[in-house]
């Protein structure tokens, strides 16, 4: 059997305060939930993991959800 680290078990135990969720920065690009919204992100993500991202087909369909 393996045993926790004590990093592990500190972080079992950290409780986590609202303090946590402050942004230290404005982030004036993207975001994760910002790129998740726009279809063209997501059809373009779904051709490049099949491979099709660069032949005309993928082009095109991009092409066609741009406007």
């Amino acid at each position: 059997m393996v045993a926790e680290t004590a990093a592990r078990e500190i972080r079992k135990i950290t409780v986590r305060d609202a303090a946590d969720n402050i942004n230290l920065f404005n982030n004036p690009g993207y975001t994760i939930d910002g790129l998740m919204k726009d279809i063209r992100f997501k059809v373009s993500t779904a051709l490049a993991e099949a491979g099709l991202q660069g032949t005309t087909y993928g082009q095109e369909l991009i092409k066609g959800l741009g406007t």
